[in-house]
């Protein structure tokens, strides 16, 4: 399996006093091996209280991340380390959730020809 390009999608969560949200969700991965690195962007996550701090204050710059491979999950950690989120990879199409939160938020993306 092999992660690297595009991908586009939108994220499913909660907001201020628990209001569900949903928003555009895009990412920019570039994988050697079993690791790699990229980019997680998540559109309007000032107001999504449930995200970490480190994805909402990102904002459109998107968060800077690398990526562990291993079969059909996909950790995707912040360079810094923390884990941000994890996924599992069919063909062209990834499903997974936000992690280290007390409400689960999901991001499904599919990868730009």
């Amino acid at each position: 399996m092999n992660v690297t390009g595009k991908w586009t999608g939108t994220w499913t969560g909660f907001g201020i006093q628990d209001i569900p949200r949903s928003a555009l969700a895009t990412a920019q991965f570039t994988q050697t091996g079993r690791n790699g690195y990229g980019r997680l962007v998540l559109d309007d996550t000032a107001a999504a209280e449930a995200l970490p701090l480190t994805i909402r204050w990102a904002g459109l710059a998107g968060v800077p991340v690398l990526l562990e491979v291993s079969g059909s999950k996909l950790t995707v950690r912040h360079e810094l380390g923390d884990e941000v989120a994890a996924f599992t990879v069919s063909g062209d199409q990834m499903v997974g959730r936000i992690s280290n939160v007390d409400v689960p938020i999901r991001i499904k993306l599919t990868r730009e020809p």
